[in-house]
């Protein structure tokens, strides 16, 4: 099996590939961030659709959620990342 070349021209290129597309070979799409109309649409869609007490619950935290993203200005991950548990240990040392 021959070498791998490396170098800084071969880097260059293969880290603009890993940002443009998938291990599989498809381009990523990226979505545009959300802005103050999409959050207000998101939040309202979300409140207006829970009927019953369960959903209006998920409601709350999904708008909690959504709230808190936009405010730290997070990307899609950094915001999945967020757990109960560490909301819970930040309030509780506050």
């Amino acid at each position: 099996m021959p070498a791998i070349p490396t170098g800084e021209k071969v880097r260059e290129v293969l880290a603009g590939v890993r940002t443009t597309q998938t291990p599989a070979g498809r381009e990523i799409d990226h979505a545009p961030p959300a802005d103050h109309p999409v959050v207000t649409a998101m939040i309202t869609t979300a409140h207006t659709t829970a009927a019953t007490w369960p959903e209006k619950v998920a409601a709350r935290r999904d708008i909690a959620m959504i709230l808190t993203g936009f405010s730290m200005l997070g990307r899609r991950s950094e915001i999945a990342a967020r757990t109960t548990s560490g909301v819970l240990h930040r309030l509780r040392n506050a």
